[in-house]
């Protein structure tokens, strides 16, 4: 590991003496980089307001191989409670606090299990972790660097902390403490943590890279987090969760960078010394430093040198042994600095460990000494605290010289050891116990909640085996493991657990899980053992009832609503029933709480649905497969050679894919007309068979007015399928039904892009088809297929379930009046015809619905995405990869397509669950935003390729936002009509998408990159927007309704039916 960037503030070693000791100890922290599997850090000297040393060592990335520099930011973790405790102090400057201020005045739900503490702690007692209460970072933090808790949760769990010795009696080290600060700065400062600390510390430090926001951070800003194995080698882990906003954010959230920590470093020892008259310059933007650097909470007692707890500072009395860190841990004595002279010293600082990065800020103000340094993995014990302490030992020339290579490796390897020697405690521990079998398995499986705080545990059977959940998530399930009797443990390999982002130190009581059984002899609870000295009984979780194990905690009105049938069941065993919480929403309304929608599903009903699943669904999936195929697959003849041959020059290329849309645009609305004058049964069979036509045609153009002329009459037979498809299931399918099944023909979309591009590889590969050749091959092929599709599905469709010849009379009888009963309007004048005569009225009214218009809009914005990338990826793949053979530049195109494919799937059956298209409609836009935020931001060939992954996103709103509109209509014109302008303007956005990348723009397209960075931006403003409009609008309708109530006459089902959404009765569906 070589050093990058050392510098000192002489190279004059007899003027120097302590910049030369400072350099002859570089070689021996390299080694201790290496020793505890450290691939990067950064590391600063400063005495007197110069930097005598700075380094940047290593990597900040494996892959990269990019160095760091003192501008690459690092997470800090706990030694953000520095930055806390300024940030406290400069409000007890601001006279809106004291140090004895309570916590109870200021947080009023602050009640805690000793009453001494709830009714007498002050912001001083959490400041110097003088409570007396655990410290339980289980609840809290979760592998992988998850958290497991939101911020409304923390008091509830701040309040069931145990205590665990005596308040104001000794030094327990909490994050919570920390955490009910960052609330306390919030509610006085009237702004958020981050923001409070970046306004009155960062800005005045002029602390420029330093943040606690990851929307701040520039590309390459932050170092690469990792984790070190056994074997010295590193794994890299995901970036911790904690950020301002999150819980523990007070305690965990900044990151920082070498120069910025050299400036807050300084400006406390400009403070200090201003403090204490020894300086006369300007005041520094940092307060009552001098309190914040004193021991507030003794750590040791006498005759030994003072250590303690400041506010957020520790504080260390040389001659002693030195350290700030865990690696007290696993050595059995610290190194022992002090000064040459005997005289003494006071060190002030604190460390910090997270899940990749380790972090050490050490002060000795009175000799205006500072030493910083951070680096990027969470190593076998802590080489921060190493390098930190062996620069001091320099800085000092502490009389008494310590190896610290030799330590760091020891330390190093006891780290190693640490989790066999856990392993063997607790064999013996067995080996000392009578030994007891365990119940059966499925005895133990159920789910555990914690009476005190709400916690879950979820007990499963996999395999012959249990698991254990925390929090009843799968990504954080670990294998339990028989221990003795009731007892199991769930202590995976040191290794497993560094992969997976967790500390591996904790203590062999945190990996037991005992089980307890009730008066009857079944398990009806267990214990989870976090804080060794506190009883069983205080760390108890209770066994939910059979019927409540699938629901959440029941911690609020609406979880219990959520969980109402569960309940029910329960008590209806044993004679009784709850009453609900409010009544059943109307059959016109879509409620707005959240409680989710239950669809019919009666054994009848879900076998009539999968007999037209199996009719019907392959049969629309193929022919818009081969909509979509012979649609893009100009893209791949393209790359082929398809520009060369017709002689394309300048913005020919987007020219011919703007004639397309051309037809499409100007026939979509007469398209979805002739649809449902024809009956979609019909209609798309033939609209698929002449496309089909103009595919083949399209093999044999020679010129570029040909390509035009024939890709605008291919818009004019495309024009109707994708409405009329999703116009078609409307008639076979529920409201939330139909949006998963629209998808599954709207992934043929991304398909069509992975499966069109390894077709196109494939058929390029035959030297010719009769006398065609090279790309015309694809065009051929693909239309002869899409005509043969299409004269099967002339066969396979009807118009309709009451045409359907597949269907049995009482199963077509059924198939209408299911859709009936969900569409009808409450006129009490029956339901509504599943098909109505064509209305020109009803027609207007479909496409002024004000939901058909916001959502058409938001297609539109998705679409500029969703065409552009089909048609340009594998442009895209050709400047990423130019070194590419053409068939594999064809194959690189199709797996972005199939990350679509999921997301698409994932999404619309989330939404089919729940009933519910707009939430998921708002959540589509950020991948979009992310992917194009990496073209923008990188050119780098794989992080490019990476983006397409997240871009092919964008393919999920076409399933969404055709439900939604088919959704918020009445009749089943109004339907047509709606789902005619959502595609018509989704094929505007196509149209734009044709221009979105011009070839002067390659090849990095900043411009094509932008737009669509902007439309997925203002997507989600417009759907989020819409969103909170609907809701109000239904609220709105729901007043009106109670105060006319009784008033006037019902209306008829056909004058229902011509208002449609104006009817007071309607409701828009969320």
């Amino acid at each position: 590991m070589g050093s990058m960037g050392s510098k000192t503030a002489s190279n004059d070693s007899d003027e120097n003496p302590m910049a030369t000791r400072l350099q002859r100890v570089v070689p021996a922290i390299e080694q201790i980089l290496q020793a505890s599997g450290a691939p990067g850090a950064s590391i600063g000297v400063s005495v007197r307001g110069a930097t005598v040393l700075q380094l940047n060592l290593g990597v900040k990335d494996i892959t990269t191989k990019e160095p760091p520099t003192s501008d690459t930011l690092y997470g800090v973790a706990s030694l953000t409670k520095a930055f806390t405790g300024s940030a406290i102090s400069l409000l007890v400057h601001d006279g809106k606090l004291s140090w004895d201020t309570t916590v109870k005045s200021l947080l009023p739900e602050f009640d805690t299990q000793n009453p001494e503490v709830t009714n007498n702690a002050t912001i001083l007692d959490l400041l110097s972790h003088r409570t007396g209460l655990g410290m339980s970072n289980q609840w809290w933090y979760g592998a992988q660097g998850e958290l497991l808790i939101q911020p409304s949760e923390s008091m509830r769990y701040f309040n069931a902390l145990p205590a665990v010795a005596k308040f104001r009696s000794s030094y327990k080290y909490s994050n919570w403490n920390y955490e009910l600060l960052g609330k306390i700065i919030g509610n006085v400062a009237g702004m958020s943590y981050g923001q409070f600390v970046e306004q009155r510390i960062f800005l005045p430090l002029e602390m420029t890279k330093s943040t606690t926001r990851a929307s701040t951070i520039q590309p390459g800003d932050l170092a690469t987090p990792y984790a070190a194995l056994d074997d010295g080698t590193v794994c890299q882990l995901n970036q911790p969760e904690v950020w301002d906003g999150t819980v523990h954010a007070a305690a965990q959230a900044v990151r920082t960078s070498l120069n910025d920590a050299l400036k807050y470093a300084n400006g406390l020892i400009q403070a200090f010394k201003h403090e204490d008259g020894k300086e006369t310059g300007p005041e520094t933007s940092l307060k009552l430093v001098q309190h914040q650097l004193s021991s507030i909470m003794p750590r040791s007692k006498p005759p030994k040198p003072l250590k303690g707890y400041g506010l957020g500072f520790s504080y260390i009395t040389l001659p002693s042994a030195m350290g700030f860190g865990c690696n007290g841990s696993f050595c059995k004595t610290m190194p022992t600095l002090s000064a040459p002279d005997g005289r003494k010293v006071v060190v002030r600082g604190h460390g910090g460990s997270m899940a990749g990065y380790t972090s050490t800020l050490a002060l000795i103000p009175e000799e205006e000494v500072a030493v910083v340094v951070f680096t990027n993995s969470i190593g076998l014990a802590d080489p921060s605290d190493w390098i930190a302490t062996l620069l001091l030992e320099a800085v000092l020339d502490s009389p008494q010289k310590h190896d610290f290579v030799k330590l760091a490796r020891e330390a190093a390897a006891s780290h190693v050891g640490s989790t066999e020697k856990i392993r063997r405690q607790l064999q013996e521990e067995k080996a000392n116990s009578r030994q007891q079998d365990p119940r059966p398995l499925s005895e133990y499986v159920g789910v555990y909640r914690n009476a005190l705080n709400g916690f879950v545990i979820a007990i499963l059977e996999k395999n012959g085996e249990l698991e254990i959940r925390f929090q009843n998530r799968e990504s954080q399930a670990w294998r339990l493991w028989h221990h003795n009797g009731d007892t199991f443990v769930w202590m995976a390999s040191r290794d497993e657990q560094a992969r997976r982002a967790r500390f591996t130190y904790s203590p062999a009581n945190v990996f037991k899980i005992n089980f307890k059984q009730g008066s009857d002899g079944r398990v009806d609870g267990l214990c989870w053992p976090q804080e060794a000295k506190v009883s069983e009984e205080l760390q108890r979780f209770e066994k939910a009832a059979p019927a409540l194990a699938a629901c959440p905690i029941l911690r609020s009105r609406t979880e219990l609503l959520v969980c109402l049938p569960a309940i029910n069941t329960m008590l209806d065993q044993k004679g009784g029933m709850l009453a609900t919480a409010r009544p059943s929403p109307s059959p016109e309304r879509d409620s707005s709480s959240s409680t989710k929608h239950v669809p019919p599903s009666s054994a009848a009903e879900r076998r009539l649905r999968t007999k037209i699943d199996l009719h019907i669904i392959p049969v629309v999936m193929l022919l818009y497969l081969m909509n979509f195929i012979d649609r893009t697959n100009i893209g791949n003849a393209k790359i082929a050679g398809m520009d060369v041959d017709l002689g394309m020059v300048g913005y020919d290329y987007n020219m011919i894919l703007s004639a397309f849309y051309i037809g499409y645009i100007v026939f979509e609305l007469p398209a979805i007309a002739c649809c449902k004058a024809l009956g979609p049964g019909r209609f798309l069979p033939a609209t698929s068979f002449l496309f089909g036509v103009c595919s083949i045609a399209t093999a044999f153009i020679r010129t570029v007015p040909q390509a035009g002329a024939i890709r605008f009459l291919l818009g004019v037979f495309e024009a109707g399928m994708l409405p009329g498809s999703a116009y078609y299931l409307s008639r076979w399918y529920r409201r939330a039904e139909l949006t998963f099944r629209i998808s599954l023909y709207i992934v043929t979309a991304p398909l069509a892009g992975a499966f069109g591009g390894l077709l196109a590889g494939a058929i390029l590969g035959l030297p010719r088809i009769g006398s065609v050749t090279s790309w015309r091959m694809i065009f051929l092929v693909e239309g002869i297929v899409t005509m043969g599709l299409a004269l099967i599905a002339m066969v396979a469709l009807t118009n309709g379930p009451d045409s359907a010849r597949w269907l049995t009379a009482e199963e077509k009888t059924f198939a209408v009046a299911r859709l009936q009963s969900e569409r009808k309007v409450s006129t009490g004048s029956g339901a509504s015809p599943l098909v109505d005569k064509m209305s020109r009225r009803r027609f207007v009214r479909g496409i002024l619905n004000p939901v058909t218009m916001s959502t058409a809009v938001v297609f539109l914005f998705d679409a500029i995405t969703v065409q552009a990338l089909s048609f340009f990826l594998p442009t895209i793949v050709r400047t990423i990869y130019p070194k590419e053979t053409v068939v594999r530049q064809q194959l690189y195109t199709a797996p972005p397509y199939l990350v679509g494919v999921v997301l698409t799937l994932g999404l619309s059956w989330l939404s089919w669950r729940m009933d519910r298209r707009q939430v998921f409609i708002v959540a589509s836009a950020p991948l979009v935003m992310v992917g194009y935020a990496m073209f923008l931001g990188s050119t780098n060939p794989r992080v490019r390729y990476a983006a397409t992954f997240l871009a092919s996103s964008s393919f999920t709103l076409g399933a969404l936002t055709n439900a939604q509109v088919s959704a918020n209509v009445v009749s089943d014109t109004a339907r047509s009509a709606a789902i005619g302008v959502n595609s018509l303007f989704a094929h505007l956005g196509g149209l734009v998408g044709t221009w979105a990348f011009l070839q002067w723009d390659a090849p990095h397209f900043p411009i094509g990159n932008g737009l669509n960075l902007a439309t997925s931006s203002t997507l989600l403003l417009i759907s989020l927007g819409t969103l909170v409009w609907m809701k109000r609008d239904n609220q709105a309708r729901d007043n009106r309704a109670a105060n006319l109530e009784g008033a006037g006459q019902p209306l008829t089902a056909e004058e229902a039916e011509d208002l449609d959404w104006k009817n007071p009765a309607f409701r828009w569906k969320l």
